[in-house]
């Protein structure tokens, strides 16, 4: 049996099964080519979607804080202070991230600054917030409109931004 096989001239020369490999390399390297701008595509905008996600929550924060605020304060321009019944919150951007200092009562104990969000929900990413009044703060503003402006940036290979404006008013007189 195994004469039998050894005289058998059926299977591949060396040079067909080089030219398939060479073939099927041309193949692949040309179905790599088609998809690399699809996950170039695909990665810009699961990008998006976290920056997204980020503003989005980061921004809900601060307008939800605006919304329910006896008084705002917003002349340090590196950080937004809200009065609201249970005591005063501060928020500015430690390391490209939100921070929060809480005070609570008039006289009151003051929280060390905290991080509002984890890291890992970051993602790389920094951040950098402004808040603004329309029209600006005077004695006859009778105006609750702020508008809160999201800044983001990514630490990563792509070093993209993107920036947004969130629209808050003030329920409380």
């Amino acid at each position: 049996m195994l004469k039998k096989l050894l005289k058998n001239k059926i299977g591949m020369t060396l040079m067909e099964i080089m030219v398939g490999s060479m073939l099927f390399g041309l193949v692949a390297m040309t179905v790599t080519a088609a998809l690399a701008p699809m996950m170039l595509a695909f990665n810009r905008a699961n990008d998006f979607a976290e920056y997204n996600l980020v503003m989005d929550t980061v921004a809900n924060r601060l307008t939800s804080e605006i919304a329910q605020a006896s008084s705002i304060d917003i002349s340090n321009s590196a950080e937004l202070k809200v009065v609201t019944s249970i005591g005063e919150i501060r928020y500015h951007v430690n390391n490209g991230q939100l921070w929060q200092i809480f005070k609570s009562g008039p006289v009151g104990t003051t929280s060390p600054g905290i991080e509002v969000f984890p890291d890992d929900f970051y993602k790389g990413k920094q951040i950098s917030f402004t808040v603004t009044h329309e029209p600006p703060i005077s004695p006859e503003t009778t105006s609750q409109n702020y508008t809160v402006t999201i800044d983001i940036s990514s630490t990563g290979p792509s070093g993209a931004t993107a920036t947004r404006t969130y629209a808050a008013r003030k329920f409380m007189p």
